[in-house]
């Protein structure tokens, strides 16, 4: 699990926009279109969305880091889960060898019982 946190540098950024009658604008660091952002009448009101929106961007990139991070542990668990399995297939198959050749020799030991009580009976029947 290699999962980097990302930075908690704030996305936001509220300014006065002296080419859009000095009204405030709110728009991401990282747009510069025309379009971009959205404008504002305060100062105050402006920063305090800012803040608002920067706050929120962190949770969300919070809770992202915590998903992936659950992914992953799922994920191995998922697979340390199927290599277990199939270590428990392997032990098993091997057991089963085992209580297979466990059958045959007590079916050889059973025969051989039965030789061995047969000769037996017939020494003593020689004996009488």
């Amino acid at each position: 699990m290699n999962t980097q946190p990302t930075p908690k540098l704030d996305v936001w950024e509220a300014y006065c926009d002296e080419c859009y009658y000095h009204m405030w604008r709110l728009r991401r660091k990282t747009e510069r279109g025309w379009y971009d952002g959205f404008h504002i009448h305060t100062g105050e009101e402006a920063k305090g969305l800012c803040e608002t929106l920067n706050k929120l961007e962190r949770e969300l990139n919070e809770a992202r880091e915590e998903t992936i991070r659950t992914r992953e542990f799922m994920d191995y668990g998922f697979a340390k889960a199927q290599e277990e399995l199939t270590d428990m297939t392997a032990q098993r198959d091997r057991l089963a060898a085992v209580l297979q050749q466990c059958r045959e020799d007590s079916v050889e030991l059973v025969t051989e019982r039965d030789r061995i009580n047969a000769i037996i009976a017939s020494v003593e029947a020689r004996q009488k």
